[in-house]
Formats: structure tokens, C-alpha cells, sequence
């Protein structure tokens, strides 16, 4: 059974202040389960995921994933390059609006009247509003926002 993630755990990872794992999505952090008001610590590969969410062509759509920290770093320190604002950081941007459990709520409410709505295509729809979102998104005015510190969480 495999465990898809939403928000992929290579960037859920580079909020962990554990760097005693080399790769980001085995790095801790805490979360907050809302039903049972608890904290915890976890892993990244374990958090904002759900078993056999994707089918295995949607799943195909996030091949950037490796490449998220590396590019995030360089769109920080000002040295990203073409290729990596194309073909990791707009995907990625792109993927944070259709990969969440609540995507299929907002698409379905934005269009059922338009075009009626089932399920079973939940899928296909998030690959077409994917593929619908790429152009704003890559001619949109970004603004870059970084926060670094000891302070309290």
C-alpha cells in the first residue's frame, strides 16, 4: 500500500531542526493530531500523506520532488537558474493547489454546475487543472520570504 503525500516530504523536511538525518523527509518534526489535542514528533515521510491517495499516473506528475530543496535554496540565496524555476519550482507551486485532500471539494464546487462532477475522475481533473494552473503561475510576480531564528515555536 503506498503512502502519497500532498505536501511532499522532502519540503516538509526542511522545516525540521533535526539535522542529524541526512535526508530532509526523515527529519523530525512535531505535529498537532486536532482530534486528540496532542503534539507529537514524527517523521516528514510520515506527515500530510495518505495511503493510496494518487493513482499511478498522477503520481508521475511529481518527478520534481528530489530536486525541491536544491531549488528552493538557490531561489533564496538569488541563484536560480532557468531550468530549475521551470521545471521544479513552478511545478511544485503548481502541485500545492491541486494535491490537497480539499482540492476535489473547491473543483467540485466551482464546477458542478458548469459541467456536473463524479468522483472517479478526481484524478484526470487534478492532472487538467495541473496542467491549467502551469502558465499563471510561471508569469505570476513572486516575492521571496525568509525567516530564520531561535525563537519559540
Amino acid at each position: 500500500m503506498a503512502l502519497d503525500h500532498y505536501i511532499p516530504a522532502s519540503y516538509l523536511g526542511s522545516f525540521s531542526l533535526d539535522k542529524s538525518r541526512g535526508k530532509l523527509r526523515e527529519r523530525k518534526l512535531f505535529a498537532y493530531n486536532f482530534n486528540s489535542k496532542t503534539l507529537y514528533q514524527t517523521r516528514a515521510d510520515k506527515l500530510c500523506a495518505i495511503n493510496n491517495y494518487y493513482d499511478g499516473d498522477v503520481d508521475k506528475l511529481w518527478y520534481y520532488e528530489g530536486d525541491i530543496p536544491s531549488a528552493l535554496d538557490a531561489l533564496i540565496n538569488q541563484k536560480i537558474n532557468a531550468k530549475q524555476w521551470i521545471t521544479t519550482l513552478v511545478p511544485f507551486v503548481c502541485s500545492l493547489l491541486v494535491r490537497t485532500p480539499e482540492f476535489v471539494g473547491r473543483f467540485k464546487r466551482r464546477m458542478e454546475n458548469l459541467i456536473g462532477f463524479s468522483q472517479e475522475f478526481s484524478d484526470t481533473i487534478r492532472l487538467l487543472e495541473f496542467q491549467r494552473l502551469l502558465a499563471p503561475i510561471l508569469a505570476g510576480d513572486w516575492k521571496v520570504l525568509e525567516a530564520s531564528g531561535q525563537g519559540q515555536v
